[in-house]
């Protein structure tokens, strides 16, 4: 399955000491899109984001193409999303939906792609559910914020598989490697 990903990301216990402040401004601002503490509705860094998520779309797939591909979000696969969670992590759920909703209508509005946001669902027995009316037959484009193993993409993948789409590639922000020599972890 393709994969592309904006930037790579060293663990701190990895790094070398020979990072720039680009690496530092990257981080920050996959973080502060990563942990929700913006205002997505004004935030700058939201479009930044979007922007470049796009540019990656548009260089990746023919335009006469994009309004015929799903943009589909990887739910969060901790208890983010169940009914049960305590009304704590329901904020964090919240923010989480606001945040990665703005940048899917963003992505899909400006591209005319179809939003699959809420498509699926990550459910508290650790199985992705599916509204299978938006998959059946969809070409899905899997979006994940950051990307360590791959776990969450490759097991989406293959449940969307098994549902009847066709997924094309996966996109992140960050991708994990294990130093400045480019292996991934």
């Amino acid at each position: 399955l393709p994969y592309q990903y904006l930037y790579a990301y060293v663990p701190l216990s990895q790094r070398t000491g020979i990072e720039d402040t680009r690496i530092h401004g990257q981080r920050r601002l996959i973080y502060s899109f990563k942990d929700g503490k913006l205002d997505w509705k004004d935030s700058s860094v939201l479009n930044i984001i979007a922007i470049e998520i796009e540019e990656l779309i548009i260089k990746t797939f023919e335009s006469d193409d994009l309004p015929f591909l799903t943009w589909l979000c990887i739910p969060p696969t901790r208890s983010l999303l169940y009914d049960s969670t305590p009304p704590e992590n329901k904020m964090v759920q919240e923010r989480y939906l606001d945040r990665f909703e703005l940048l899917s209508d963003r992505v899909c509005t400006q591209l005319k792609m179809k939003n699959g946001i809420r498509s699926v669902v990550f459910d508290s027995t650790g199985n992705y559910s599916f509204i299978s009316k938006d998959i059946n037959g969809a070409n899905i484009i899997i979006f994940d914020d950051i990307i360590t193993t791959g776990r969450s993409a490759v097991k989406l993948w293959h449940d969307l598989e098994n549902e009847g789409a066709n997924v094309l590639c996966v996109i992140s922000l960050e991708r994990t490697i294990s130093s400045f020599d480019g292996k991934f972890i």
